[in-house]
């Protein structure tokens, strides 16, 4: 219950219902799950990494959950989120991995890093990376020119 939810952490375009039920299952028969990933602000915990995990466990009836703790800023669990089911869990789908992309790209952590960088972070080919910050530079540099004044 004290785990937040909201910090535009969760990248899924829906949870899979499937999947809950089948972790729910599981949990009831005990079995054992990772911990979730949590950041502590130092007063309030951000969910990074465990969406499907966290609602098996409320649908189980649970009301304690593995749970690793890290410190930093609902910032942190947003970059953190960015990586999470790249290697575990349920794949992303195509459409959340590009938006994941984007949402690296526009992170004020990925401005000082090489698309080799952000790319080992996401799992991601750096080829991908490359061309989604170059489509976002070319948006924002139209973008700019749109609002020049003539």
């Amino acid at each position: 219950a004290s785990i937040r939810k909201d910090g535009q952490t969760q990248h899924r375009v829906a949870t899979d219902p499937n999947i809950v039920a089948e972790y729910a299952a599981l949990m009831r028969g005990n079995a054992t799950f990772p911990p979730v990933r949590v950041w502590w602000d130092g007063n309030d915990y951000w969910l990074s990494d465990g969406f499907q995990r966290v609602a098996a466990a409320e649908s189980a009836g649970r009301t304690e959950i593995a749970t690793k703790v890290l410190h930093g800023t609902v910032s942190d669990a947003q970059w953190d989120s960015y990586a999470a089911n790249a290697g575990h869990g349920l794949r992303r789908s195509l459409a959340e991995t590009q938006a994941v992309i984007q949402l690296t790209l526009r992170h004020p952590k990925s401005a000082n890093l090489s698309n080799v960088q952000i790319a080992k972070h996401l799992q991601a080919p750096e080829a991908t990376v490359r061309y989604w910050r170059t489509k976002l530079s070319s948006q924002l540099m139209a973008s700019a020119e749109h609002l020049r004044p003539s």
